[in-house]
């Protein structure tokens, strides 16, 4: 998965949290989305922590709110 993108929805707790993990263990380059900016700060942290890996990124959006996704 090295220098490979992917996009994790929900990635700040659950599921999504341990696949951006997962993702992250494997050299992936992770797009964390989620709709709570604190929350996915402190996963993003943890993610970068546990990993190593700072090619983990966070972004803030609302996927049920077309407004927000336009942003």
């Amino acid at each position: 998965m090295k220098d490979k993108v992917c996009i994790v929805t929900g990635s700040n707790s659950g599921i999504g949290n341990e696949t951006a993990l997962a993702l992250s263990n494997l050299g992936a380059k992770v797009v964390m989305v989620v709709r709570n900016k604190e929350r996915g700060e402190k996963a993003l942290s943890e993610i970068i922590k546990k990993t190593g890996n700072h090619n983990a990124v966070l972004m803030i959006c609302d996927l049920s709110s077309f407004n927000s996704i336009r942003r």
